[in-house]
Parts: structure tokens; C-alpha cells; sequence
């Protein structure tokens, strides 16, 4: 299940580019009818909705929703202004601000490994971007690189916070945070009136309603299906599969494919952020219960 869940989520960029629709009317859609999918599933499971979270847990939730909408607003624009595989790389960068936040917020320390890490995937970063084969000449891909590094740092925040709420229950707390990311880019499409941008044609309205239904609802319950009796090792290198899926797909079917700097790149990247994670078992802390994409 779990695996299942991470393949879903890779192909999100894939369905995105197809789809043509603007990224804040992507976003508004997948935030509430994910959220009301969720809210289904809990009560096929006999759990009640109504008066499960307190007011602290209930503004934590509410703010790391927010990110979560503004997060896949940058997400989603990145896949419109570069690649797919550069886009879903640059949002993987978030153990690089975790490491930084986890600092200034949770007063966890620095520590030589972390720091290592950290200038290896910043390393990695610079080949990924394309600046040293062409500067910063292409506004287009220097923005999409730019939106993708702001997703990746929007996602480090919901992180931090969803540390302050451990111990809730993930079904619960993500159909709240999934509404409440809805909820926040609806004053985005209204301003840039995206409503008048949306294609006539049916096909992108079904290919909406699959990522609203699969890469959303569906995906987030299998994923936390998933954890149970997975540690949290396991878990971690699970979803390494999600930018490898988003390489491999965007290669077959959008015919993207990295230079071998940027595959280079990609390597520092993904291998620095994966050794930033792993520690002894015995430190191993319970699995993080909030899926990437």
C-alpha cells in the first residue's frame, strides 16, 4: 500500500502537465475533494468528525494546511516554467530548510553529518538549476527553479509543524489540513481569474477529477493504510521512489529528460537528503504521517 501510494504521488507532475489547467484551480480542487474523500473514509471506518480537535491542535492544523495549499500553488506552477523531473527535485529539498528550521524553531542542533548533507544537496541544487550550462539567460527555467525551491521551503514549514502535532490522529488532521489548503488559494484563483482560463473540452476536467480521487483521496489512505507495522526507516526510503517515478515518467511520456549534469545533480540531491535521514534503529523515531505530494 504504502509503495502504491509513492508511485501515485511521482506521477502528479505528469497528470499536471496534461491536464492544462491553471495551478491554483488544481490546487483549490485537489485541497476539498481530497478533504471530503478522507472525510468519507473515516466514517466507513466507524470514526466520528465532529469535535476531535482542540484549539491548539486545530490552529496547528489549520497553518500547515495553509502551507500545504500555497506549497502545491508553487509546486504546480514550477511544472508550468521547467521540467518535471527539475520541478519535483527542488521540492525535494526540504531536509535542506528543515535543517535550518528544525534549528531556529525546534532548537535541534547542528550536527557534522547534517551539515555535510546540506552543502552537498545545495551543491547538487546549482547542477540541477542549469545555471552553469546556461546562467541565468533562461528567465522561463531560472523561475521554474525559483517556484520549486519556494515549494520545497513551504513543505520544510508544514514539517515543522506537524512535529507540534504528534500524536493526532493522520486520517483526521490531513482531511482538515487538505480543506484548509483548498480553502487558501481560492483568493489566488479569483484574483488572477483563472476561472475564465479553464479549457472548454472535457478531458481536463477528468484528468482533474482522477489526481482529485487517486493522487489525493485514494493515495493519502493507502499511504497511511501503509505505515502500519512499516518503521519509519523503511518509510524514508520508500519515498525515494517518488522523484525517481517523476524521472521516469516525465522521460516516457513528456520525452523530459536531465542533461548529465543535471542527472548528476539529481544524484547529490537525492543522495544527500537520504543520508541526512538515515540513523541508527534505535533513534529511529515513529514515521513521519504526512505523505510529500
Amino acid at each position: 500500500m504504502l509503495l502504491v501510494s509513492v508511485l501515485i504521488f511521482g506521477s502528479i507532475g505528469v497528470f499536471k502537465r496534461m491536464m492544462g489547467i491553471p495551478s491554483g484551480f488544481t490546487a483549490m480542487c485537489r485541497g476539498l475533494a481530497g478533504s471530503a474523500f478522507i472525510c468519507v473514509w473515516i466514517r466507513l471506518r466507524g470514526g466520528r468528525l465532529r469535535g476531535y480537535f482542540d484549539r491548539r491542535t486545530a490552529l496547528l492544523g489549520a497553518a500547515s494546511g495553509a502551507l500545504i495549499g500555497i506549497n502545491w500553488l508553487f509546486l504546480f506552477e514550477a511544472f508550468d516554467y521547467t521540467s518535471v523531473p527539475v520541478a519535483t527535485l527542488f521540492n525535494h529539498t526540504e531536509p535542506v530548510f528543515v535543517f535550518f528550521l528544525a534549528a531556529i524553531f525546534l532548537g535541534e542542533s547542528f550536527t557534522l553529518r547534517k551539515t555535510i548533507c546540506t552543502v552537498v544537496a545545495f551543491a547538487g541544487m546549482i547542477l540541477l538549476s542549469g545555471v552553469i550550462e546556461t546562467g541565468f539567460s533562461d528567465a522561463r527555467e531560472l523561475r521554474g527553479v525559483i517556484y520549486g525551491l519556494i515549494s520545497g521551503l513551504l513543505y520544510a514549514g508544514v514539517i515543522i509543524l506537524n512535529k507540534k502535532l504528534s500524536g493526532v490522529d493522520a486520517y483526521r488532521r490531513t482531511a482538515l489540513q487538505l480543506a484548509v489548503a483548498g480553502l487558501t488559494v481560492i483568493p489566488y484563483v479569483l484574483a488572477k481569474g483563472e476561472l475564465e482560463m479553464l479549457p472548454s473540452e472535457p478531458m481536463p476536467y477528468l484528468l482533474l477529477a482522477f489526481v482529485c480521487i487517486v493522487h489525493t483521496g485514494f493515495a493519502y489512505c493507502m499511504h497511511f493504510g501503509g505505515m502500519n507495522g512499516v518503521d519509519a526507516y523503511t518509510v524514508g526510503l520508500i519515498t525515494y521512489i517518488d522523484p525517481i517515478t517523476a524521472l521516469i515518467l516525465s522521460a516516457l511520456i513528456l520525452d523530459e529528460r536531465l542533461t548529465l549534469i543535471g542527472m548528476a545533480g539529481a544524484v547529490l540531491i537525492l543522495g544527500a537528503t537520504l543520508a541526512s535521514e538515515i540513523r541508527p534503529r534505535k533513534q529511529i523515531a515513529p514515521p513521519e504521517t504526512k505523505p510529500r505530494e
